[in-house]
C-alpha cells in the first residue's frame, strides 16, 4: 500500500508570512494558495485575505499552511497530518483500525 503523509499547519493569521518565510528558508516551491475571499463563498470581509489552503513543496515533500479564523490556535494544535494513499479500497477499515490502536495506546 503505497501511503504519503503531509503535516498541515494551522495559524493564526499569519500564513502568509509562514509560506514566505519558508519559500526563503528552505527554497520552498509555492505550489498553490487559496485565501477565503477566492472561494466563492461568502466569508467576513476581514477573512478574505486570510489563507484558506495552501501547498508548499519542499524538496519532495508537501507541506499544507492555512489560517485557522475564528478558532484560535494554542502551542500544541498547530500542527495535523493528511494521510492520502490511492491503494486503499476500503478507507473506513483502515479509518477504524488507525482509531483503535490510538485509543488503546492512550489508556
Amino acid at each position: 500500500m503505497s501511503l504519503q503523509l503531509t503535516p498541515y499547519l494551522k495559524l493564526n493569521g499569519n500564513a502568509k508570512e509562514a509560506i514566505d518565510f519558508y519559500a526563503n528558508l528552505l527554497d520552498a516551491k509555492v505550489i498553490r494558495i487559496q485565501t477565503y475571499g477566492q472561494m466563492g463563498m461568502s466569508f467576513p470581509a476581514e477573512l478574505h485575505d486570510c489563507v484558506a489552503h495552501a501547498i508548499i513543496k519542499v524538496g519532495e515533500s508537501d507541506i499544507m499552511i492555512s489560517d485557522s479564523p475564528g478558532i484560535p490556535v494554542q502551542t500544541g494544535d498547530v500542527l495535523s497530518f493528511c494521510l492520502t494513499s490511492r491503494m486503499l479500497n476500503d478507507p473506513s477499515k483502515f479509518l477504524v483500525a488507525c482509531s483503535k490502536t490510538a485509543s488503546s495506546s492512550l489508556r
